[in-house]
Parts: C-alpha cells; structure tokens; sequence
C-alpha cells in the first residue's frame, strides 16, 4: 500500500511537475513516485538511466546505450557469462556485470519486457495487424 511522504519544493518546480504529469496524462503523485523510484534505482547502481523507448514504455538503459534486457538476453545465450556476453556485444564487462546486477535486482521488470518479445516473435501478426511477415 502507497505511504504519503510530504516534500515542499519551489513553486516553479511545482508548475513544471503539474505540466508534465498533464503531458502523460499522469497525476503529479505517479509522476513523483515514478521519478524517485528511478533516482533511488540509478543510485544503487550508477550507470543505470531510465529514458522512455519507441513503445512509451520506461526501461532501464546503461551509460552506453544498450538497455538492460538487451544485455540479459544475451546473456543468456552465453551461459550467463559475463565475459562471453561482453566479448560477443563488444562492450566492457563491466557494463554487462552492471546489467546483470540490476536484472538481479528487479528480474520482474526485464522478464517482462523479455516475455512482450518472445510473443512478439512467435506470433507478430496477433501483436501487429496490418504487418507483413517476410519469411527469408
């Protein structure tokens, strides 16, 4: 159950929370809680952003540009080896031990936007009308 925390901030900070959430058609509270979930998440581990994909939909994305579930997947095609993952994506292992831990810390987040895919791919035209699947 949401607990009420009361913060003061400058009312044009104020203004400028109240245009946003309108422009999401959000209320000011989601948009506050949505912001400091993703503040408190990008604190525990730096180098983790939030930025909103093609979809609408808000997803964890590192430094470099490759959004966690993009490193997990791979991952998994690798055994889970961070080494191997990184060798194959040509980033630094770093970055997929930084995708791994916060995957490890919000699995449910990434399991469903890996889930979303693999419908996606085993039945595109349900997901997409109108689409043209090419088979090659």
């Amino acid at each position: 159950m949401p607990v009420t925390i009361s913060a003061r901030v400058p009312p044009a900070t104020a203004e400028l929370l109240r245009h946003r959430a309108a422009e999401e058609e959000r209320t000011v509270s989601d948009l506050v809680s949505r912001a400091v979930d993703e503040y408190l998440r990008s604190a525990r581990f730096p180098g983790v952003v939030f930025v909103t994909g093609g979809s609408g939909r808000r997803k964890a994305r590192l430094l470099n540009g490759m959004d966690v579930w993009e490193i997990v997947f791979t991952a998994r095609r690798h055994e889970n080896d961070a080494d191997q993952t990184a060798s194959y994506l040509g980033v630094p292992v770093s970055d997929v031990r930084l995708g791994l831990a916060y995957y490890a810390a919000y699995p449910a987040e990434i399991d469903a936007i890996l889930r979303r895919l693999e419908e996606a791919d085993a039945d595109p035209i349900r997901l997409h009308p109108g689409i043209r699947v090419i088979d090659t």
